[in-house]
């Protein structure tokens, strides 16, 4: 994606006024907000064109020209952007970083996980299963008061976890909140907790707007 070339203009303006001087490319690297290869192909490949056009001198600082290495991962030859840049893309520098080991066991079935989790993909799954096939009249046996849903609603979570996070209401996208357009206590003891976390049946709202919504004030 080409940047616009105004942009640039800026942030050269911006960090000469910074300096009180025209920047080299090394302090460019540390205050500028672009690469330095941004800015060469910009201005046809000369650091000191740049300079003279935006701010009108040039740095007595003999410009170092940037060379062609190889990425440490792929071995592909590219131009790097800054001076300690060892991979031509963030893909290659990920794939590079050595993969975490399986050190724990899951809870349930005693596999080998990745130390953090406490279950394995396999259970995680089954677990969810049964509970979306588990009806409301279990939890309601179980526990008094709000806490006795707390894992219907944590699986309602999950379940809009990739939905864009803004307030169906408002607009608000600072935080949201879960909640169930038809109330858990609305349903009747039979129903199935996937009835209850359907994903017609929830909606992502605001703390304000939630609170209107659960008291009828909206």
């Amino acid at each position: 994606m080409r940047i616009d070339i105004k942009k640039l203009e800026n942030d050269l303006k911006r960090v000469y006024e910074k300096l009180g001087k025209p920047p080299s490319i090394k302090e460019y690297l540390i205050h500028g907000e672009y690469g330095v290869n941004t800015i060469y192909r910009a201005w046809n490949g000369s650091w000191n064109n740049a300079l003279l056009s935006v701010i009108g001198k040039i740095n007595i600082e003999k410009p170092e020209p940037l060379k062609n290495i190889s990425c440490k991962y792929c071995k592909k030859e590219f131009m790097p952007n800054w001076g300690e840049q060892e991979y031509c893309s963030v893909s290659c520098a990920n794939k590079n970083i050595p993969r975490r080991k399986k050190t724990k066991k899951c809870k349930i079935c005693q596999e080998l996980i990745l130390s953090g989790y406490v279950y394995c993909l396999k259970c995680i799954e089954e677990r969810n299963e049964r509970l979306s096939n588990t009806p409301l009249s279990l939890f309601i046996k179980k526990i008094n008061g709000a806490s006795r849903f707390s894992q219907i609603r944590e699986q309602a979570r999950n379940i809009m976890k990739n939905e864009p996070r803004v307030c169906s209401n408002c607009g608000y996208s600072k935080h949201v909140e879960v909640a169930h357009k038809k109330d858990i206590k609305s349903f009747l003891p039979t129903a199935l907790v996937k009835d209850v976390n359907n994903k017609n049946n929830l909606i992502l709202l605001c703390p304000n707007c939630h609170w209107e919504f659960d008291h009828n004030k909206s």
